[in-house]
């Protein structure tokens, strides 16, 4: 059996257990029941909520709410075109879906099972969505991916 660790924050770790049969068509189809539920645009070049950001995640916080977690995990997606060198693009990434984390953390949306993503997208050519930009995406949670608490995963 294989254990993959994403860390998020200090309190928690998310362990990943791929049992025996687990194989590449399962990861596949983890990865293809990305569904986004909200897009969250900041202005070029900031990683800093407007208005209108919040307003769109406050209008999500009901739908956020009644996932089960058990059955959804939520993850936060930064987003930043290749501006300079690429660690400053995906820094900015990662502080976009700080912002909209730490938003829907004050607001009380049970944020210490959501996973946080930066990356670096081109700039939005075509149906290509602009880079200054935070998604809510949630994936079937196929691969049994749960929460543990720092202490059991030494333990372990």
């Amino acid at each position: 059996m294989k254990t993959i660790s994403l860390v998020l924050g200090a309190a928690f770790c998310f362990l990943l257990t791929l049992a025996p049969h687990s194989s590449a068509r399962d990861i596949d189809a983890f990865f293809s029941s990305r569904q986004v539920l909200g897009t969250i645009y900041f202005p070029e070049g900031s990683t800093d909520l407007d208005k209108q950001g919040e307003a769109q995640i406050l209008a999500l916080l009901p739908r956020l709410r009644n996932l089960d977690p058990a059955l959804k995990l939520v993850r936060v997606e930064g987003f930043s075109a290749v501006a300079g060198k690429d660690a400053d693009g995906v820094t900015q990434a990662m502080l976009r879906a700080q912002a909209v984390w730490n938003f829907l953390h004050a607001k009380g949306a049970g944020t210490e099972r959501y996973t946080l993503n930066g990356q670096l997208s081109g700039r939005g050519a075509g149906s290509q969505p602009p880079p200054d930009r935070a998604e809510i995406v949630v994936y079937d949670n196929l691969l049994d991916i749960h929460p543990v608490e720092v202490d059991q995963l030494i333990k372990r």
